[in-house]
């Protein structure tokens, strides 16, 4: 799990910088400016939000939980953190989801 936090946090930015330059591409190069690229542009912001909040997120949320601040009576009594990012992880994903779609 460790190691998953680790790529992530070593992703965002290729996934962020990579799908801002399909992003580019597509808006500078009036060759590009298909529909299906157009779709695909639309489909690279959500995978820059992604890049900016979502992933960050899980990788906070992973090492959180490695350093054994998951169990219940410690996030109520001492781990605010824990719940916040749980609860806002939670809700960026749905909300991308559906942004994807």
């Amino acid at each position: 799990m460790l190691l998953y936090a680790v790529v992530k946090v070593i992703a965002c930015p290729f996934t962020v910088l990579f799908n801002l330059l399909v992003i580019y591409a597509v808006k500078k190069q009036p060759s590009l400016q298909s529909n299906t690229n157009i779709l695909l542009a639309c489909l690279a912001v959500t995978d820059v939000l992604t890049g900016l909040l979502v992933e960050p997120l899980l990788a906070a949320y992973n090492i959180v939980y490695l350093q054994g601040l998951h169990d219940k009576e410690h996030i109520e009594n001492h781990c605010l953190l824990f719940a916040l990012v749980t609860a806002a992880f939670r809700f960026v994903s749905f909300l991308f989801c559906f942004t994807g779609l």
